[in-house]
């Protein structure tokens, strides 16, 4: 699975670091879904708000794009405060909607 970082340059090294961590951790059961057969590209497009202020907040977008599948593009936005908590429900929603769109 090819893995794309949209904005992570803009954000600090922590903050890159569980989303390498996170991302490598749940790329294993996405390519599950997929048995091998498909090559499926995840894009994960982070934006840091409210930098300045007290509370940086998060904006998340993931797109995983399978060229194969008749109806292989997925998307899914999250947004909140902390960024681990935000990336782990984006994830699951996305694994979501790949499991009831496999089904039909």
């Amino acid at each position: 699975m090819d893995v794309k970082f949209v904005g992570a340059e803009d954000l600090e090294d922590e903050d890159v670091a569980i989303i390498n961590k996170i991302v490598g951790r749940e790329q294993k059961r996405l390519d599950s879904w997929f048995d091998g057969q498909h090559n499926p590209e995840l894009t994960v497009d982070v934006k840091a708000l409210n930098i300045a202020g007290k509370a940086k907040t998060f904006e998340l977008g993931l797109q995983l794009v399978v060229p194969e599948l008749q109806k292989g593009r997925f998307n899914v936005k999250e947004s909140g405060w902390e960024l681990d908590k935000i990336l782990h429900k984006g994830l699951k929603a996305l694994q979501f909607q790949i499991g009831k769109r496999m089904k039909e």
